[in-house]
């Protein structure tokens, strides 16, 4: 009886056993994959740039995002851009509509996880229509300070990063490195963002009037801005901002008005994008577009893992850097010994003894010693054969 009974509990515990197990399982084969395909689920980010994609700062922006999202581990992104065009229509109601129209249909069905803005244009054009074309899909923004996004009350689900265009460092720099410069010309194009840029140079102008002249050429056309810029010359300096529409509505790309500009001036030109660089200007403290794209990836990541950073206004933060074309430091006697501490120089061409320093002078201590070897052969030879040396 009592061997009857062990078995009979040895049954049950073996039963419970195998019980426990294949829930185990269930739960292992149900559960695990949901973690898997949670973890590895892409998220999909829609980028919608200002501009046009033969802008510079928008394809180092790009790249900055992309390779900011790529050293984020757990996220794995599919991106898709909409080029838009935005800057070019800047009072066109009816081009903001018709876009607003087109994007509803596109992505009624499957919409993106994220969203991310570069410039104002594309900023305000979220915040009208992203509602209804999105729904509360998260936006990270990034953009100028000086595009002024204070006058926006943004919605809970928008956050974002601007960095400035700093007037002081530049002219600061222009004197530094040009000490007898007497007049600053300023030039830029009409858009909103560009007058903004403006009024900020001026009213730094203003605090030194007592030395220097601050003269706007942005209420002009193209042509007419070059044949003034053909006319200065003496002491005198140009700070480019930006032209991406001249007075008569034309729309430019503020690089390749960098490169004309850059052609026929002769003052040094300064500016403020590192898009310009290698296109004639000298310098200056530039905004850099990879970093900022970064920045704003890595705003995206945490967003995507569920934090929501609302920042209004936006978080201001110095992404630039001292930048300087080597070929003008060159054109303009600049020595680098004057330039701002961690500067970055390109295109710099070194001389040969400047590049081989060092294996040049260990060439040349190995020639004398190899000629001094040869003369002690030759001396030990001659002597010995005068029986001067055993």
């Amino acid at each position: 009886m009592q061997r009857n009974r062990f078995f009979l509990c040895q049954y049950t515990y073996e039963k419970r056993c195998v019980a426990a197990l294949i829930f185990l399982a269930v739960w292992i084969f149900s559960v695990f994959p949901c973690l898997a395909r949670q973890a590895s689920e892409t998220k999909r980010v829609l980028l919608i740039p200002s501009y046009n994609f033969d802008y510079l700062g928008i394809q180092w922006f790009n790249q900055g995002i992309m390779s900011g999202f790529a050293e984020q581990e757990g996220i794995k992104i599919s991106y898709s851009i909409e080029n838009l065009q935005l800057a070019a229509y800047p009072n066109d109601e009816k081009y903001f509509e018709t876009m607003a129209a087109a994007l509803r249909i596109k992505y009624a069905r499957e919409k993106p996880d994220l969203i991310i803005a570069q410039y104002k244009p594309s900023t305000q054009f979220l915040y009208r229509y992203g509602q209804s074309i999105f729904a509360d899909v998260p936006v990270v923004f990034a953009g100028l300070e000086l595009e002024d996004y204070g006058g926006m009350n943004f919605p809970p689900h928008f956050t974002g990063i601007t960095t400035s265009f700093n007037a002081k460092r530049n002219i600061d720099l222009i004197l530094q490195l040009h000490p007898q410069t007497k007049t600053i010309y300023v030039i830029a194009g009409v858009g909103s963002s560009e007058k903004d840029m403006v009024a900020n140079v001026m009213k730094e102008g203003e605090k030194r009037r007592d030395r220097l002249e601050f003269v706007a050429l942005n209420q002009l056309p193209m042509e007419r801005v070059l044949e003034k810029i053909e006319g200065i010359h003496g002491n005198a300096a140009i700070l480019y901002l930006s032209m991406q529409i001249d007075a008569n509505g034309k729309i430019l790309v503020p690089a390749e008005v960098a490169k004309e500009i850059g052609r026929i001036a002769r003052v040094p030109v300064y500016g403020m994008l590192d898009t310009y660089v290698g296109s004639g200007i000298t310098g200056g403290f530039l905004i850099n577009h990879y970093q900022l794209g970064r920045r704003a990836s890595n705003i995206g990541g945490d967003v995507l893992r569920g934090r929501i950073l609302q920042t209004n206004p936006p978080v201001n933060e110095a992404i630039g850097e001292y930048t300087f074309d080597w070929r003008q430091l060159q054109r303009w006697a600049v020595s680098e010994d004057k330039l701002p501490s961690g500067s970055k120089v390109d295109f710099k061409q070194f001389r040969i003894w400047e590049q081989y320093k060092w294996e040049l002078v260990g060439g040349l201590c190995l020639i004398i010693l190899q000629g001094l070897l040869v003369f002690f052969f030759f001396f030990y030879r001659a002597n010995r054969k005068r029986g001067f040396v055993v």
